[in-house]
């Protein structure tokens, strides 16, 4: 888990990525200016830049970079050149219009990012919940008859390689004790057929062949076209225990 930046050290990044933009900007501005760029061609390539930038820069230094490209703009291409006069309505509508865009273009990505950022916290979160607790999550299309989705420890769990794709119906099934499979299909089916919920409750258990490991509980969810499974494993010291029961 990554620890908190200091407050130092969160500014001095920021400083460095606004002087990265600073320069990226001139650079931009040089070429325009020597390709004879008009004002909403300039703008254009601005803003592009600005998109550019906001996939790696926070919303802060995105908004004093837009606002230096808007005086970049008044100064360099809108005439009279190299002056902030503005003679024209018609350029003061162009500087205006490409602030309000860079900056909802600004404020939309840096809020995806911060969207895809707190789902990525949740997914790790979740990831390391499962593997103390040894649970496991897994998605399957009715449909297609395929997996769609399973977690890292869920691929543990049934003794498949965490780092590879979500495994296929029949390797799941292959995991299974040949004396369970025949329950296991036929709960499957049910609530494919039914579209209703079917769990195996506590003291109901799935063996499994390869790990030798005991499936406490597994609930097979319909919801639309999609089946979904949560299931653990009992402790060491259950184990031996539980298994008698069976």
């Amino acid at each position: 888990m990554e620890l908190p930046r200091s407050p130092i050290a969160g500014s001095l990044q920021e400083a460095g990525q606004l002087l990265f933009g600073l320069v990226a900007f001139a650079a931009l501005t040089a070429l325009c200016f020597w390709l004879d760029f008009r004002v909403v061609s300039a703008a254009f390539a601005y803003l592009i830049l600005i998109v550019l930038l906001s996939l790696g820069l926070p919303f802060g230094p995105l908004v004093a970079l837009s606002v230096v490209a808007v005086g970049a703009l008044n100064y360099f291409f809108v005439p009279p050149i190299f002056s902030f006069r503005i003679d024209y309505p018609e350029d003061i509508v162009t500087l205006a219009a490409f602030l309000v865009t860079s900056l909802i273009v600004a404020g939309l990505v840096t809020r995806r990012k911060r969207v895809e950022q707190a789902l990525q916290r949740s997914e790790a979160y979740l990831a390391e919940a499962q593997r103390i607790s040894h649970t496991g999550s897994w998605a399957f299309d009715v449909a297609r008859r395929h997996v769609t989705y399973s977690s890292e420890e869920h691929h543990r769990l049934f003794g498949f390689d965490p780092a590879a794709a979500a495994p296929g119906l029949d390797d799941w099934i292959d995991r299974i004790h040949p004396d369970d499979r025949e329950m296991v299909n036929r709960t499957m089916q049910r609530t494919i057929s039914d579209r209703r919920d079917y769990d195996w409750s506590t003291g109901s258990f799935i063996r499994m062949v390869r790990s030798s490991l005991f499936i406490l509980s597994a609930t097979l969810s319909s919801a639309r076209r999609a089946i979904s499974s949560r299931s653990w494993v009992l402790p060491p010291t259950s184990r031996s225990a539980s298994a008698r029961n069976i």
